[in-house]
C-alpha cells in the first residue's frame, strides 16, 4: 500500500470504492486507520481514502511538536491534493472527530459533507476525566492497576498491552472476539498518545460550531463512557441542518456493536446528502 512523502512526512494511506472522496480519520492517537475496515462497505457509494494520522500507524514518526492541529490540517489538503481531490468529505470517528472539526473550521470551501462519529467539540475537564475514571472502576473495579497506570512514552509494546487490556471500556457489551475482528491490524505508537494528550488541552471549538454550513451527520453511542453521548446532542443543536442519530446498545464503537443499524443509517445519509 502507498507511502507517500508530502513535504515534511511520510504519510500511509489507503483507497476503496469510487465516486466522491471521503477522508476517513482514525482516532486516538496512537492507533491507525486499520481499525476502521469495517467502513469499506461504503465503498458502494463513495470514494473512501484512509490514511495513517503522522505519527501513527505505518506513516512515518514526526517529533512530539511537529503533532498538532495546523499540521495535521495540512495532511489532509496534502493529501487530497495528492490523489487530485479539489473537493472532499470527511469521516472522523473520536479523535478523528476532533480533527475534522478543526478542518471544517479552517478549510471549509473544500468540504462536502462531515460525518462525526464517537466524538465531542471539546476535551474532557480535569473533572469530567476524574469523574469517567470512577464510572470506569465502578464498572471494571479489576482495571484500576492498568486505568491508573502512565502512558509508556517509548515502549509501543508495552501500550499496545494496555490499550488490549482496557478494550471493554470502549463498549456497551464487550466481546473480545468481534474487537478482535476489528482491531487486530492496528500498530499501537505510544509517542503519538502523548503528542495528543498535550494539543487537546483546553482544546474547544463548541463557541465555533454554527460556522459549520456543510451537510453534517452525527453518530453516537448511547453508553458511550468515553465520550458522553450529550456532545452528539451539543453538536447536533449548534451545527444548523445537522442530523444526529443517537445507537441505544452501543458504547464507542457503535460500527462495531450495531454495525446495521450504523451503517443503514449512514449509507441512507449519504444518498439523501449526494
Amino acid at each position: 500500500m502507498p507511502l507517500v512523502q508530502l513535504s515534511d512526512v511520510a504519510l500511509f494511506y489507503r483507497e476503496v470504492g469510487r465516486g466522491e472522496p471521503m477522508i476517513v480519520l482514525h482516532g486516538g492517537p496512537g492507533s491507525d486507520h486499520t481499525y476502521l475496515r469495517a467502513f469499506d462497505r461504503l465503498g458502494e457509494f463513495v470514494r473512501l481514502i484512509y490514511f495513517d494520522l503522522r505519527g501513527n500507524g505505518r506513516s512515518a514518526s514526526v517529533p512530539e511538536d511537529a503533532f498538532t492541529f495546523e499540521l495535521l490540517c495540512q495532511d489532509i489538503d496534502r493529501i487530497a491534493d495528492h490523489l487530485g481531490c479539489d473537493r472532499f468529505g470527511l469521516i472522523g470517528q473520536s479523535f478523528g472527530g476532533y480533527l475534522a472539526l478543526e478542518y471544517a473550521l479552517r478549510k471549509p470551501t473544500r468540504l462536502t459533507r462531515l460525518v462525526l462519529a464517537d466524538t465531542a467539540p471539546r476535551f474532557s475537564s480535569p473533572e469530567e476525566h476524574e469523574q469517567r475514571g470512577q464510572l470506569i472502576l465502578a464498572r471494571w473495579p479489576h482495571l484500576r492497576t492498568v486505568v491508573e497506570a502512565p502512558w509508556n512514552d517509548d515502549d509501543d509494546a508495552e501500550v499496545a498491552r494496555q490499550i488490549a487490556e482496557l478494550a471493554p471500556i470502549f463498549f456497551h457489551r464487550y466481546d473480545p472476539d468481534r474487537a478482535a475482528a476489528n482491531y487486530r491490524d492496528v500498530i499501537w505508537r505510544a509517542a503519538p498518545i502523548l503528542a495528543g494528550e498535550v494539543i487537546l488541552r483546553g482544546w474547544d471549538v463548541t463557541p465555533r460550531l454554527a460556522e459549520i454550513s456543510v451537510p453534517t451527520l452525527i453518530l453516537a453511542g448511547r453508553h458511550d463512557i468515553m465520550v458522553s453521548c450529550d456532545h452528539a446532542r451539543t453538536m447536533w443543536e449548534r451545527i444548523a441542518g445537522s442530523t444526529m442519530c443517537c445507537f441505544e446498545d452501543s458504547g464507542h464503537n457503535a460500527f462495531i456493536e450495531e454495525p446495521e443499524a450504523f451503517f443503514s443509517t449512514l449509507e441512507a445519509w449519504l444518498r439523501a446528502t449526494a
